[in-house]
């Protein structure tokens, strides 16, 4: 009978250190997703900001541009022609300037949670 006793004393503190370790997971999936969001909102923001000052840098060079080449229609075309000269070298090394950045503050993000 003692025995039968000692299974079913070991078997319930078995059910709870399981339980407890299933808790303890939810909280730290809880934690992690909180903290991933809160960096989302944080990067929104931030790209919402740094877009502003974008934009009124680019009317400040456009108006800079009008007062040496006195043309808006020839500091239009020079500003959209950088605009997109960058574009196309943005696309050309993407892979060096944006995609392993990325991947690499990415998985040293995850490399900190495990």
């Amino acid at each position: 009978m003692k025995v039968m006793s000692d299974l079913g004393e070991n078997y319930e503190y078995l059910r709870v250190i399981v339980k407890n370790k299933l808790e303890l997971k939810k909280l730290d999936l809880i934690e992690d997703s909180a903290q991933a969001l809160g960096y989302g909102i944080l990067g929104i923001i931030s790209v919402s900001l740094l877009s502003l000052i974008v934009l009124g840098l680019s009317a400040v060079v456009i108006i800079w541009l009008i007062s040496i080449l006195q043309s808006t229609i020839l500091s239009l075309l020079v500003f959209c022609g950088t605009l997109l000269t960058v574009l196309i070298l943005l696309i050309v090394f993407r892979k060096s300037l944006i995609i392993n950045p990325i991947v690499n503050i990415y998985y040293s993000f995850l490399k900190d949670r495990i």
